[in-house]
């Protein structure tokens, strides 16, 4: 069984008040969130600008179907080092990648072919789309990568060295060790 909680080492409350036990890994939903929002985003864009009705439901699918494999492979705060399970977000994040690429392609062929577009607003609203699944898909790499991935950065894992680093995290005698943005 995985230790949950960890003695957290008393230190001066500069910024937060001192806790006694802090859970170890990050939280799941923020992630959960953004995976089904790409998901109910896809839905959104027109039928017109759609590859196909199955496609839609088979991306929405197969994303639920990765994000369970992950619940359930590491149930909880994310704190669980696996090889399979960082094969699971990697192919999921690349089937959104994949996606959004596809779906900014079908947009700018769709320009280019002279598409007929019902008003002006619905151009913009495919685009926006496609602009805000494209985010949410690079912020998923990012978390998925940065300083060897969530797991690592539960377990303190220090191999790999975070590309965004936060000013609190030089000073740790003011915010103490175990200080997380």
């Amino acid at each position: 069984m995985h230790k949950r909680r960890k003695q957290h080492p008393k230190v001066n409350p500069v910024n937060s008040p001192v806790r006694d036990f802090e859970l170890v890994g990050e939280r799941r939903w923020p992630m959960a969130l953004a995976v089904v929002s790409t998901g109910g985003l896809f839905f959104a864009i027109p039928e017109e600008f759609r590859l196909s009705n199955i496609w839609h439901y088979f991306y929405l699918l197969l994303l639920l179907v990765l994000l369970l494999t992950l619940i359930i492979g590491d149930p909880g705060r994310i704190n669980r080092e696996s090889p399979w399970l960082r094969i699971a977000t990697g192919s999921m994040l690349g089937l959104i990648t994949v996606v959004t690429a596809v779906s900014a392609f079908r947009l700018i062929y769709g320009i280019l072919t002279q598409a007929q577009f019902d008003t002006p607003a619905q151009l913009l609203f495919v685009g926006a789309i496609v602009w805000v699944t494209n985010i949410m898909a690079f912020a998923l790499w990012y978390w998925h990568l940065d300083s060897g991935g969530p797991a690592a950065r539960a377990l303190r894992d220090v191999r790999t060295q975070p590309a965004f680093r936060f000013p609190e995290q030089g000073i740790p005698e003011i915010v103490g060790p175990d200080w997380y943005p």
